[in-house]
């Protein structure tokens, strides 16, 4: 296992990989972005899944473009745990349960702050979720989805 401040550097990095392969050229060009994870998810596993506090580089994602809204599946963490497990797939260490509990807290901690946040209850059936999201999108896009 990698150190922690390893571990929290390698989420910050991926991000900034991700932007600058992907998401960049795509903003250049003026063209809608949707995202499914992005500086707010890379701050909450960065804080959430190691013991090392790297909030002091956390400026670095300033740089970035701010997203123009979030939507937060808001879903227990024992729904979250059985859905992992159905996948059939090796767990990571940051899906185990004590993990996923501090991962939900840490975005419930943040997530009320945020500006334009829309939160969906993904307890619910996918198509439940789908819809509601398809919905929230359609309303900021004017219906371009």
């Amino acid at each position: 296992m990698f150190s922690d401040d390893l571990a929290n550097i390698s989420w910050m990095m991926d991000l900034f990989n991700t932007y600058f392969k992907i998401v960049q050229p795509l903003y250049d060009k003026g063209e809608s972005i949707i995202f499914d994870r992005y500086i707010f998810s890379a701050k909450t596993y960065s804080t959430a899944t190691t013991d090392s506090d790297i909030s002091n580089m956390f400026y670095l994602y300033d740089f970035l473009p701010q997203p123009d809204a979030y939507i937060y599946l808001k879903v227990d963490v024992d729904v979250a745990y059985k859905r992992i497990i159905k996948r059939g797939k090796n767990i990571v260490y940051y899906e185990a349960p004590k993990y996923l509990k501090k991962i939900k807290e840490c975005y419930e901690k943040n997530i009320c702050g945020l500006y334009n946040t829309y939160t969906v209850d993904a307890n619910q059936d996918f198509d439940t979720v789908f819809n509601e999201i398809n919905r929230i999108l359609n309303d900021l896009t004017g219906g371009l989805t």
